[in-house]
């Protein structure tokens, strides 16, 4: 009788376990009402090709809102900016971008809107919105492509720069043996990375 008890004591408690919610985080961010500074975070490109780009932009997602909970205030990048700013492979027409594109003159993939900005444009789109410091970066996940004993490197280089579009700073990230991917790991490497971002910029 007593086994049988310590049995089914044993299955219901199987049963809660293996019924209960995955482990999941919820957070919220609101900016102070004197931020630090006024921020804008670009592009964060994925330097090899075999990598999600979707990690990428998570990981610039994640970042951001680590910032904002350090009270950063993050203004959006002005697109509209980038595309008048860029350099249409010479193309010397006297429309203006918008008309050359709905005459069919001119074409601008959507990932050209998602690059590295030079310095110049950076100088021109943060003085345009009164932005302190403009950062953007890569990430690069690499493998050493061996069957047995596979090794994974991760890098991460945020470049930070001034409303001149001068480097002024660098934060950066590498580890060994696990994918960026990984929730749990992104979250907590963007969350060290901002605080590095923090505490070097001030």
């Amino acid at each position: 009788m007593k086994l049988l008890k310590l049995f089914f004591l044993f299955y219901i408690l199987f049963f809660l376990t293996d019924c209960r919610d995955p482990d999941f985080h919820v957070r919220g961010a609101k900016v102070t009402n004197a931020p630090q500074k006024k921020l804008m975070v670009g592009s964060i490109q994925n330097r090899d090709f075999k990598t999600p780009k979707s990690i990428a932009k998570d990981f610039r997602d994640l970042f951001a809102f680590e910032l904002m909970q350090k009270g950063y205030s993050l203004i959006p990048v002005n697109v509209k900016m980038i595309e008048r700013d860029m350099d249409l492979s010479g193309d010397k027409s006297s429309l203006p971008l918008s008309l050359r594109k709905s005459a069919g003159e001119a074409s601008i993939v959507p990932n050209q809107l998602e690059r590295l900005l030079d310095k110049n444009e950076i100088k021109s789109i943060t003085q345009a919105e009164s932005v302190d410091l403009f950062v953007q970066g890569v990430v690069s996940i690499q493998s050493n492509e061996k069957i047995l004993d596979r090794k994974d490197y991760n890098y991460i280089f945020l470049n930070v720069y001034d409303t001149e579009g001068n480097l002024v700073g660098m934060v950066n990230s590498s580890f060994d043996e696990r994918i960026l991917g990984e929730s749990d790991l992104m979250r907590k490497v963007a969350s060290s990375l901002a605080q590095t971002f923090d505490k070097s910029m001030k």
